[in-house]
């Protein structure tokens, strides 16, 4: 079978939420005309029990640790406000995890708009992560 690459939606249900921040975000990219043509070499993944930064970071290098074949990188896309903090806490996380202790974090540089061919293709290295 064609390998998938993993994509993990990260972010729980908010104070005021029915759903999960990683169940909207897999809704809205769903949506997305460029996702389509990307979805099979996709495997989505949601982590939906994160409540802050860092158990986004502990939840979604768990569940990285177990996607076979391990990955070599993680992109982070996030809003520029946060970019810096998640890189961060991501890199420490993954620091303190046997099985990831090595992989490379990068975070996208984004103005805060999700669009997929816009953003993931102007940010420098991503897009041949889409294309590998």
């Amino acid at each position: 079978s064609a390998y998938s690459k993993p994509l993990v939606l990260s972010g729980g249900v908010g104070r005021k939420a029915v759903n999960s921040e990683a169940a909207a975000m897999n809704r809205w990219l769903r949506r997305q005309s460029d996702f389509g043509a990307l979805a099979d070499s996709w495997d989505v993944i949601l982590e939906e029990d994160s409540v802050s930064t860092r158990t986004n970071a502990l939840h979604s290098l768990e569940l990285l640790s177990q996607h076979s074949p391990l990955p070599q990188s993680v992109c982070l896309a996030t809003s520029g406000f946060h970019s810096f903090r998640s890189w961060r806490t991501f890199w420490r996380a993954a620091a303190d995890n046997p099985v990831l202790k090595d992989i490379h974090i990068s975070a996208l540089r984004g103005n805060g708009n999700l669009n997929l061919a816009g953003q993931w293709s102007s940010s420098a290295g991503f897009e041949e992560t889409l294309q590998s």
